[in-house]
């Protein structure tokens, strides 16, 4: 492996240094305002906005980062009075509307909010201490007639449908004609729920993390198409897919397990605690991992999960990552730092190099050991077409 700092360039987001406690990180959609693209002064270099939260026990905020061309050029902070902020969820369709997870520890309370950003707040200043305008609250999202139960999720995929996930059960909202119906689809009695995930551009399949297992159930009606047992040692933490069948898991067994239409065809080894975010980019074969090691790991699934880069910038729990294109990836730990990453041009591979993988086994089937000799804790375990047992004990892996 490579030296890190010669080949990510890293660009830390000193935005706020009262920004303490995070664990939320979102891009903002723009697609329906073109005028958040790029500032008419530059030479047209793309503009992100991202929203991070907060997560004090009194007082917490809502802040606005733009980044253009790696370089800060605004940010605001919106105050939020609803408690700690566990999530923010971006519309798919609205680039100033979010849904914001939050925990009133008065009350007691876990809510779930739909907010929007005034349209000024966008506007580029040089002066991070602008007075930015007040957050415009459009309503709050009941699950029941008291929301006690820990909101672990929730995804937005479409205007109309939002899929929200407490530690006990999952609902299902579907918004037609203003009127929003919301209905309880599945539910583990025995185990806790950690977190769900839609694979990309669909809407059907939903794959849920209870307890140890991965359950894969109808997005409509709640239907287990497929249980996997003991699919980690521990918990499992995290999903993200790469497409419908194919997808991966991160536990706090520090490990990361690729599974192919429901058998695990590889272990990637390199975490030395739990891994808490996984984020795959939709174009290019690159796997991003992150936990309370404080470390990302950079995976090339086109090298059958050759270990080719590592971060430690962060000092606290990576709590989120997230791609804002196929090549800036961005973090936040515990501790409210921010990083985006860049990747180097060397693993900004051609489009048709991933393209070239159609049968799933050519990719992740014949999997052989590839160690990076200048980091002897990373590794992918050998496979060889063997069908692995997913209950396998982790202290009898020969890493070597």
């Amino acid at each position: 492996m490579s030296d890190y700092q010669d080949q990510l360039n890293v660009i830390p987001i000193p935005y706020d240094p009262e920004l303490k406690r995070s664990r939320s990180l979102c891009v903002l959609h723009k697609s329906d305002n073109p005028n958040l693209n790029q500032d008419p002064e530059d030479d047209g270099e793309e503009n992100f906005y991202l929203l991070a939260g907060t997560a004090h026990l009194k007082e917490n905020d809502i802040h606005l980062i733009c980044l253009t061309g790696g370089s800060l050029l605004c940010c605001g902070v919106f105050p939020h009075h609803n408690g700690e902020i566990w999530e923010i969820i971006p519309s798919p369709t609205k680039y100033n509307e979010f849904l914001v997870v939050s925990f009133n520890i008065q009350k007691k309370e876990w809510n779930l909010s739909h907010y929007s950003l005034p349209d000024k707040s966008f506007a580029l200043t040089d002066d991070a201490g602008d007075e930015m305008p007040e957050l415009k609250f459009i309503e709050d999202i009941k699950l029941e007639s008291k929301n006690s139960s820990k909101i672990v999720k929730v995804l937005w995929p479409t205007e109309s449908l939002i899929f929200v996930s407490t530690t006990e059960q999952i609902y299902r909202i579907f918004i037609e004609n203003d009127e929003r119906v919301v209905s309880s689809i599945f539910s583990d009695p025995n185990k806790k729920i950690e977190t769900i995930r839609l694979p990309p551009q669909s809407i059907n399949t939903l794959a849920v993390a209870s307890g140890r297992d991965i359950i894969e159930i109808n997005a409509h009606d709640g239907v287990v198409n497929r249980k996997i047992s003991d699919a980690h040692q521990y918990k499992v933490l995290t999903i993200d897919y790469e497409h419908e069948d194919l997808f991966y898991t991160g536990g706090d067994d520090g490990l990361i397990r690729v599974w192919n239409q429901g058998k695990c065809v590889s272990i990637f080894a390199a975490h030395s605690h739990w891994i808490k975010s996984l984020a795959m980019n939709r174009h290019r074969p690159i796997l991003v991992s992150g936990g309370t090691d404080s470390t990302l790991f950079f995976w090339d699934v086109s090298k059958k999960g050759a270990n080719f880069d590592r971060s430690k910038d962060h000092t606290d729990s990576i709590e989120q990552l997230l791609w804002i294109n196929d090549n800036y990836v961005a973090s936040i730990s515990f501790n409210g730092s921010v990083y985006v990453h860049q990747l180097p041009y060397r693993v900004q591979l051609e489009e048709d190099l991933y393209e070239e993988h159609d049968d799933d086994n050519d990719l992740h089937g014949n999997l052989s050991v590839d160690l990076s000799e200048e980091d002897p804790d990373a590794s992918v375990l050998q496979m060889d077409d063997v069908e692995v047992d997913p209950d396998i004990n982790v202290d009898d892996v020969d890493l070597d």
